[in-house]
């Protein structure tokens, strides 16, 4: 559906539930892909032996929260490749962070996973976009950003700030012909979900209008929408893909 035929596209966190299958779909389409992911190496070379053109994905080591890694792995890309087109900043945890009682390692780890990998990665590939001639970059926000979401309030704020990152360097990079959007996924079913989302199903279904819960491909075709030229003049945009559970411009 989507061509991008010697693209190269980054996708950190592309291991596992909605990254993968980002990763996945870019390779179905053409793209050389390089995969960055935190720790499990077992799942990466699983998701490597999986795709049809396991010579199309490369894979990288490093944790999008420390800054110098990651610029020095995005340098290695651009290296290997001579080029970067897309970026896709996917990683990111979820995990409970209740302000009663809140464990601030976990505070200070979501925020610095969250939002500052995002920020470490628009950082570090800008340079080599701008180089190239231009480039796109979609980042993975969420409801929970747009509306806030009990219990998980360190979470919200680090989607809600993605999505005000986004807009600003929508606004700074596109003289350097640099298209930067963001996706608002609401309940997707993933590892990282799925027991929250079993647990609570029929109050999950009752939110959730078109009357199920996404499944990674539903966010992973419209994250290849944004970066393709299909979309060539939207930047600055929030896709909502929730099923309408949060009507929001």
């Amino acid at each position: 559906m989507f061509d991008f035929t010697d693209k190269v596209a980054i996708v950190t966190g592309g291991t596992r539930g909605i990254g993968r299958m980002i990763s996945k779909l870019l390779i179905d389409a053409g793209a050389h892909v390089a995969v960055i992911y935190r720790s499990n190496d077992e799942k990466a070379q699983a998701l490597k032996n999986e795709v049809a053109q396991p010579e199309a994905i490369k894979l990288y080591r490093c944790d999008v929260s420390d800054s110098e890694a990651l610029s020095s792995t995005l340098e290695t890309v651009f290296n290997e490749f001579w080029n970067i087109d897309v970026l896709i900043n996917n990683a990111g945890i979820w995990l409970a962070t209740p302000v009663m009682n809140m464990d601030k390692s976990i505070r200070d780890e979501t925020i610095n996973i969250n939002l500052k990998g995002v920020m470490n990665g628009c950082q570090a590939v800008v340079p080599f976009m701008a180089q190239s001639g231009g480039g796109a970059i979609v980042n993975v926000s969420s409801t929970a950003g747009q509306r806030g979401e009990k219990n998980y309030s360190t979470y919200a704020a680090t989607k809600g700030g993605i999505i005000s990152y986004t807009k600003s360097l929508a606004a700074e990079l596109a003289e350097n012909n640099i298209r930067v959007n963001a996706v608002a996924p609401g309940w997707v079913r993933t590892e990282m979900a799925r027991q929250a989302i079993d647990s609570r199903s029929s109050e999950i279904l009752r939110e959730v209008p078109l009357g199920r819960v996404a499944e990674p491909i539903d966010v992973a075709m419209p994250v290849l929408f944004l970066a393709s030229e299909a979309a060539q003049f939207i930047t600055g945009e929030v896709l909502n893909i929730n099923g309408g559970s949060v009507l929001c411009g």
